[in-house]
């Protein structure tokens, strides 16, 4: 197939907020979430401000980034590590007592590669309770990381995680507790 970008399609996919507010948005958060001196409770307020859905005794360190705040939810007792980032072109849910450490990607948006135009194929994302996604890990379109898994350092995931497993060396295990 010969790839011709020009005729590139957005399919169904909505931002879901105007484009000032996706600016404002940008122009707020680039610099509360850049420092490492603003409060995490500030940062989780500006993405309830912004539409998130967060829980209580959220954590979120400097530098992280989220694409569309109003397309994640955070449970509570949850723990945003420094630099992790969040392409939410569709939604990524995380629930309560979620680890997600330092530099880790989590990313919902993606490309068609079986179309001429590469059109966008974005899916939700889902991490179970009790999860941990080790440093500079990736977890990619349509993953689900099942309850009380790890996911080692960087790894990358784009499937399903059974509950109570880890990934490492791209080999699913049973965690023995």
């Amino acid at each position: 197939m010969e790839r011709n970008l020009a005729v590139f399609t957005k399919g169904d996919f909505q931002v879901g907020r105007p484009k000032v507010i996706l600016g404002i948005w940008y122009l707020i958060a680039l610099p509360v979430f850049g420092s490492r001196y603003t409060p995490s409770l500030l940062r989780v307020n500006l993405l309830r401000l912004f539409g998130s859905n967060i829980g209580d005794n959220v954590f979120i360190r400097s530098d992280v980034k989220v694409h569309f705040p109003w397309k994640l939810t955070i449970g509570s007792n949850t723990w945003i590590g420094e630099g992790a980032t969040f392409v939410n072109h569709a939604p990524i849910h995380i629930e309560q007592n979620v680890c997600i450490s330092q530099n880790v990607t989590i990313c919902s948006g993606s490309h068609d590669y079986r179309t001429v135009g590469l059109d966008y194929n974005h899916r939700e994302i889902r991490i179970k309770e009790g999860a941990w996604i080790c440093l500079r890990a990736l977890v990619l379109p349509g993953a689900s990381i099942g309850k009380n898994s790890i996911i080692s350092a960087g790894e990358v995931v784009h499937g399903f995680v059974p509950d109570s497993s880890l990934v490492k060396n791209q080999e699913i295990t049973k965690l023995e507790y």
